[in-house]
């Protein structure tokens, strides 16, 4: 399945151009993630998510310096980096992959339907691209399933249980039961999460017009109790 490039505000064509510049003909870079998965879906893309090869904390630096934006390391192990207008209308998040290639990359993801990548240079030149989808993530966009991309993935990373039962809100979405045992059996190392990474999700939760569906799938799931464990005091009572 195509994308467009239509799917990203001007102001995002102009800031990634940037990039495929600084990166220069020898890089490639990947737009990646859920950005790609609203633009599927018809919606515009909001956040844009970019991954390279390796040296992403540099190249943002000087993406950021060429847009008089802010930038803002968010893992340097992981390098991991955020580039910020200053006016608000770019936000990008710049990566190095997590695996030798992308494809192996884009396995070790949370969900299928963020498993997806486009190369950017391509896109912004032709203005449409077929999708990289190695592990069936456009079908399950099709189908609405949230569907893990490995039986680990809640367990590399915990935080991922919460932002997939906040994808499954979605009018029509559903967990597929496997991805629904993966949270399950992962619950309980959310408490190793930081507070800050749980905030954000949960105020993702709480911000939808699901908010009450979405906290008794938590419940459901066991996610609940591992985040307000005074929430099973209450129900006793």
């Amino acid at each position: 399945m195509p994308v467009s490039v239509e799917g990203i505000p001007v102001s995002g064509r102009r800031a990634l151009a940037a990039l495929v510049e600084l990166a220069g003909p020898g890089r490639p870079v990947w737009l990646v993630g859920g950005a790609l998965r609203e633009m599927v879906s018809g919606r515009a893309a909001g956040d844009l998510d970019l991954a390279v090869v390796g040296g992403a904390l540099d190249l943002g630096r000087r993406v950021a310096d060429r847009l008089d934006a802010a930038f803002v390391v968010l893992d340097v192990a992981r390098g991991a980096g955020r580039i910020l207008g200053r006016s608000g209308d770019v936000a990008m998040d710049l990566v190095d992959l997590r695996a030798p290639t992308l494809e192996g990359d884009l396995r070790a993801r949370d969900f299928t339907v963020n498993a997806l990548a486009a190369p950017l240079r391509d896109l912004l030149r032709d203005g449409r691209v077929e999708l990289v989808d190695p592990t069936g993530g456009l079908g399950d966009l099709e189908r609405r399933l949230v569907r893990v991309c490995a039986p680990t993935a809640i367990v590399d990373d915990p935080v991922r249980a919460l932002r997939g039962v906040r994808l499954a809100m979605r009018p029509g979405w559903r967990l597929t039961p496997e991805t629904e045992r993966a949270i399950a059996e992962g619950a309980a190392r959310l408490a190793g999460v930081s507070p800050e990474r749980q905030r954000d999700e949960l105020v993702g939760i709480l911000s939808e017009p699901s908010a009450g569906a979405g906290l008794r799938t938590l419940d459901r799931l066991g996610v609940l109790p591992v985040l307000l464990p005074e929430s099973g005091a209450m129900r006793a009572t």
